[in-house]
């Protein structure tokens, strides 16, 4: 079962490991919550100091992390120590973002495109015919997900999609600046600055299903859809995005079954370093929040 929500996110919304750091003076780069965000606690160790994590992914037992310049790492359900991945990747990388499907993972980047592994992130390669980057702007890979036997890729300038498992990628939408892209069952949907994309078809055809404001993050649980809305935070929605329920309340200190739902509810993790999230993810060993902010509940 797949919990990575891969929620990095730019507002204020959104234990039993017996290797939790102690807390520092100053914020660490990740907190983990075992009691579905009632108390947080440094989860560090084997992390570089000043590293700023970008991305999250969590599936088969394993964690795994990209970061903006220190590599890629990864966490064995069974360990208490993150350990360094970085065969076949460039040294100081700025990545962006990470999916994953089984033993085959991807890892987006700033403006060199997409790297993929096949063995669970032991080895990596380049894509042959790559997501092409920008020498003035940049073209981040802003998203990445599996869907109906492809890999799609959510750019400032368009949706690619893989056929290959990564290894060559072509463009299949180029209207939308998108955030982020979710697979549900037989529908893929994307965050844009246009709002809400849905395609039932694999891409070729996109409808708009939601368009009063730009959409950046959004996430599943049980058969609802969540969406992060620039200026009303998470809205929620039972039909697939057909109607949108706004939030209930805004709650600092909410619980819930799961993450999207207490983000629904107005939950803002109070964190040691009294600073709020800059994105958050559910994983086997529970909720992890990543990055820090100057906003707050």
């Amino acid at each position: 079962m797949i919990y990575g929500f891969f929620l990095y996110f730019f507002l204020h919304l959104f234990p039993a490991s017996p290797a939790l750091a102690p807390v520092a003076d100053t914020p660490a780069p990740l907190y983990l919550s075992t009691d579905q965000g009632q108390h947080w606690r440094t989860f560090t160790e084997g992390l570089p100091a000043a590293v700023s994590i970008t991305g999250i992914l969590s599936q088969q037992n394993r964690v795994y992390l990209a970061t903006n310049a220190h590599g890629f790492f990864t966490l064995a359900g069974n360990q208490s120590e993150w350990v360094s991945s970085n065969a076949g990747l460039p040294a100081k990388a700025n990545f962006t973002t990470i999916a994953g499907e089984g033993q085959h993972l991807v890892l987006g980047t700033y403006n060199n495109g997409v790297y993929f592994s096949q063995d669970g992130g032991k080895h990596w390669r380049t894509s042959i015919f790559n997501i092409p980057g920008n020498s003035i702007v940049g073209n981040p890979v802003n998203s990445l997900t599996y869907h109906g036997g492809y890999i799609y890729a959510g750019t400032e300038n368009g949706i690619y999609r893989s056929w290959d498992s990564g290894m060559s990628w072509q463009k299949i939408h180029d209207q939308f600046f998108v955030y982020h892209l979710l697979s549900v069952e037989d529908r893929l949907y994307a965050a844009s600055r246009d709002g809400l994309l849905a395609s039932d078809d694999g891409g070729d055809n996109w409808r708009i299903v939601y368009s009063d404001k730009f959409v950046y993050r959004l996430y599943s649980a049980e058969g609802n859809l969540y969406a992060a809305v620039a200026g009303h935070g998470v809205l929620r929605s039972d039909d697939g995005g057909k109607t949108w329920l706004p939030p209930v309340a805004v709650l600092c200190n909410v619980r819930s079954g799961s993450l999207p739902d207490a983000l629904w509810k107005g939950y803002v993790p109070a964190l040691p370093s009294e600073l709020p999230a800059r994105f958050l993810a559910e994983s086997p060993l529970g909720w992890l929040a990543a990055g820090v902010m100057n906003v707050g509940c």
